[in-house]
């Protein structure tokens, strides 16, 4: 198509040459209105909100039992939106509060051993917690162990001082990680059934824990930005998370607690629990070996070390580009490209259901901007972006690949296949944080690499 008069080849350049030219402000801003842009074209896409639910039209119930569940999930719901933001401040704040004082490769080893305690509490530890202190202990001591993590890192010292007792604290969060993704959804789904309250009122506490945790998620990392900046202290939001978390520990410990109905599967399965069968290979109904269960097994794994390796580059990436870094900030952006990413996956839900391409989609993405960083890149537009898009990308991912699990992989196998996901995934995330600190380009690219030979497979599950 031929030029209009007004259409100048070198207005485009200026514009490109000019979005490298921004200024620190401006950067911020964009990369807000971008991924506010990209949340608002995917809820434009997606389904409508359920109505909510109401005690007119279930089960029959009396006035007590409906007084009961709204404290219960008042109490419970704050209890758990409370502590993952107070969790989310201090993966937010750590690196800017620690950076001064612990070279790099410690702050990498920091994470690696909550990346280690959280596999070994997944798969050891929370039954035997669960079975001592109760559903509802559990998570109390969950939140106890969010404190103790914040507190750590508010008080924390030199490598040759006190830095056994930061290490202690990342051993602390491992800890809390699968209670508060796990124990607190099977205590309040024992309490729900242990009061015989009405099915419906079940779907309204997950709508509740749905809208606080997306907003503790969304605004726990600019509020912490804000205290920093108002008191001119990194250890000011960290302290204020540790009490944060004790005062949602004493609401759980105040509402209703229920029996253990059983160990709870990791995804719904009824694999046997234990460790003999962590690498073994996922078969079909039939009985014989499932390659595609694999496949997804395989992909999900992939995705959760490289949002591991995300979780350790993030901060110290944006640093090098602006020491004086928002980082609360741009850890609530990250979330909201995430809670974006979600509202994708309900896009596609809502019409295609083509999960198996929306998956490779989201993996080729993550392997372009793994790739983009494994450069280098100079700027903090280039240091930004990147990991937007694959936090957006994450967010879709994660569902998505759940519903492939669901398609692919036998209800009896689920649980072994979940099982492997998470050792594996361990692993890679163990050593990768381990190597970020000297070799983060060759890291990087190996993040790409595993990302774009993820995405083919998945995409030919549609075969």
């Amino acid at each position: 198509m031929p030029l209009e008069p007004n259409d100048d080849p070198t207005t485009t350049i200026a514009l490109l040459q000019r979005l490298t030219m921004l200024s620190t402000m401006e950067t911020y801003a964009l990369a807000a209105g971008a991924v506010a842009a990209a949340y608002a074209a995917a809820r434009s896409c997606g389904p409508e909100d359920a109505a909510p639910t109401t005690p007119k039209g279930t089960a029959p119930h009396t006035e007590g039992q409906f007084k009961a569940f709204q404290q219960f999930r008042r109490l419970s719901v704050a209890g758990l939106a409370l502590g993952l933001a107070a969790d989310y401040v201090v993966a937010a704040q750590l690196y800017a509060c620690v950076r001064d004082d612990l070279p790099l490769i410690v702050v990498a080893e920091l994470f690696a051993t909550s990346f280690a305690t959280a596999w070994a509490a997944r798969t050891c530890l929370r039954p035997a917690i669960e079975r001592a202190l109760g559903l509802r202990g559990a998570c109390g001591l969950a939140l106890v162990c969010v404190s103790i993590s914040a507190i750590t890192a508010a008080l924390h010292g030199s490598r040759h001082g006190h830095h056994i007792y930061l290490l202690a604290g990342r051993v602390c969060s491992g800890i809390a990680q699968p209670l508060l993704q796990l124990t607190f959804e099977g205590w309040q789904r024992a309490v729900h059934a242990h009061q015989s309250w009405p099915a419906l009122w079940r779907r309204e506490t997950m709508r509740s824990i749905g809208r606080s945790t997306t907003l503790a998620a969304l605004l726990s990392g600019a509020l912490s930005e804000v205290l920093y900046r108002l008191c001119d202290d990194r250890r000011a939001p960290l302290l204020m998370s540790a009490f944060v978390a004790l005062v949602a520990a004493g609401l759980t410990v105040s509402t209703a607690d229920a029996p253990v109905l059983g160990e709870a599967p990791l995804c719904g399965g009824d694999a046997e629990a234990g460790l003999g069968r962590f690498f073994e290979f996922p078969r079909d109904t039939s009985g014989g070996r499932s390659v595609r269960g694999a496949v997804v097994t395989a992909g999900a794994a992939i995705v959760d070390a490289a949002a591991a390796i995300a979780l350790v580059a993030w901060a110290p990436t944006v640093s090098r580009a602006d020491p004086d870094a928002p980082f609360g900030f741009v850890f609530s952006l990250t979330m909201a490209a995430a809670v974006a990413g979600t509202q994708v996956f309900g896009a596609v839900a809502a019409s295609s259901k083509r999960f198996e391409h929306l998956a490779a989609a989201c993996c080729a993405t993550g392997g372009l901007a793994f790739a983009f960083l494994a450069t280098q890149p100079a700027g903090l537009g280039a240091a930004l972006a990147p990991f937007l898009a694959f936090q957006l990308a994450l967010g879709a991912a994660k569902p998505c690949l759940a519903a492939l699990r669901g398609k692919h992989v036998a209800p009896d196998q689920r649980d072994v296949a979940a099982r492997a996901q998470a050792a594996c995934a361990t692993i890679a995330s163990v050593v990768g944080a381990l190597l970020y600190a000297g070799h983060a380009p060759i890291v990087f690219a190996a993040c790409a690499l595993a990302c774009a030979m993820a995405s083919s497979p998945l995409m030919r599950l549609t075969a």
